[in-house]
């Protein structure tokens, strides 16, 4: 056996050991979160999950952070109190920041399993969702991604206003596409409003968007 091989199979051999002590860490914090009574240990456990996530996400272990934000999501549910349910939700928000999800996208290939992520993030991540639509250069990742956001678009229009102020028109032609593929009629007020935008391209795709919502205001 060569040094250089002896090298790797020390290397994986570590490796191999961090992984299951992250694990081990895991597993820990994820009993005490439920029976733990006082709020300030709580939000310490979540903490530690989130930096273990943080480690998992610079490594690309992807799968592993998906399995801690199943189980968070999941722990989230079974909640009633407020207080823990939002120190919770703070934690997925944060796993959902924008940088992750640059990795997330750059990283995984899988629409489906990015999907999950998308969804398990909810409806906090649409403002990251669309810098990343904004940023991607991949035609069949930006369908997707417009797929997706028209699931979110009519109960989070807050955060597509924001977008449809952006100068990029391409950026805004794209939300109103996804406006216009939710067929809701909540989003009209949004869509007139671009129907007189400066860019010729925005406008025709305003006013197609606006024929597809079946409303007695669009008749």
């Amino acid at each position: 056996i060569t040094p250089k091989e002896t090298e790797a199979i020390r290397h994986e051999s570590e490796q191999m050991d961090r992984d299951y002590l992250l694990l081990s860490a895991a597993k820990l914090l994820f009993e005490l979160l439920p029976t733990e009574e006082a709020l300030t240990s709580f939000a310490q456990y979540a903490r530690n999950i989130k930096k273990i996530v943080d480690i998992k996400v610079e490594e690309k272990d992807i799968s592993g952070m998906m399995e801690i934000l199943r189980r968070l999501t999941a722990l989230s549910d079974s909640f009633t109190d407020s207080e823990r349910k939002k120190v919770l939700a703070d934690i997925i928000n944060k796993i959902g920041s924008i940088e992750n999800m640059r990795v997330i996208f750059k990283t995984m290939t899988d629409t489906n399993a990015i999907a999950e992520y998308l969804f398990l993030l909810g409806a906090d991540s649409v403002p990251a969702m669309i810098k990343i639509l904004a940023e991607s250069e991949d035609r069949k990742m930006r369908r997707f991604l417009c797929n997706t956001l028209s699931k979110f678009a009519p109960e989070n229009m807050v955060a597509f206003e924001e977008g449809l102020k952006d100068e990029r028109w391409f950026l805004v032609r794209n939300l109103v596409l996804i406006l216009g593929m939710t067929k809701d009629a909540r989003v009209l007020k949004s869509l007139r409003k671009l129907a007189v935008h400066p860019e010729p391209k925005v406008r025709k795709e305003a006013v197609k968007a606006l024929e597809n919502i079946q409303s007695p205001e669009t008749k």
